[in-house]
């Protein structure tokens, strides 16, 4: 269940060793999934969800399907190209409340990846905050589903592979910044 973020205020950083990033989608039949490694990242709360926000840059030299085969496939030009585009990043200017379904809130935002930027909503959840001797971190998770022909990634039209990516996230963030991955 989502907790309300409205009395959050300032830039809480993210975690890379605590922030995880998953993608599946269709091979065929099968599922194929991986992750990718959140290098950094900030949600920024300004006290007014319309002007709040969120960072994300993704690495994409970090793919890891478990697969040395696929990933070194999937770093090669045809998909990420990791070589010319080492990152993929979301920007959003403002957050606002969902109207219903699973997510509570959905940040705004222009996602780009090998260069190509789309506007792209971000449903997500605030789940709460832990609070630690030295150090309150907070957690915020959501999912959308992307269509890689939209950026230009891999084959288009290609029969084994499906035109939708499901992607999950889980970010752990604090004030503290943290050192980059």
């Amino acid at each position: 269940v989502s907790q309300d973020i409205r009395s959050l205020r300032g830039d809480y950083h993210f975690s890379s060793s605590h922030s995880f990033v998953h993608f599946s989608t269709r091979h065929f039949l099968s599922t194929a999934v991986g992750t990718i490694l959140a290098d950094s990242g900030t949600v920024s709360m300004t006290g007014d969800l319309s002007t709040s926000g969120v960072y994300l840059l993704l690495n994409t030299g970090t793919i890891n399907t478990g697969n040395h085969y696929r990933d070194d496939e999937l770093a090669d030009t045809a998909f990420f190209d990791t070589e010319r585009y080492p990152f993929i990043t979301f920007l959003s200017g403002s957050i606002r409340e969902a109207e219903g379904g699973l997510f509570r809130y959905i940040a705004s935002g222009e996602l780009t990846i090998k260069g190509i930027t789309h506007p792209v909503e971000l449903p997500f959840n605030y789940l709460g905050k832990t609070e630690l001797e030295d150090e309150t971190l907070h957690t915020f998770e959501g999912e959308l589903t992307l269509d890689r022909n939209d950026f230009s990634v891999g084959e288009p039209g290609a029969v084994f592979l499906s035109d939708e990516v499901r992607v999950k996230f889980s970010i752990e963030t604090s004030k503290r910044e943290y050192a980059q991955s």
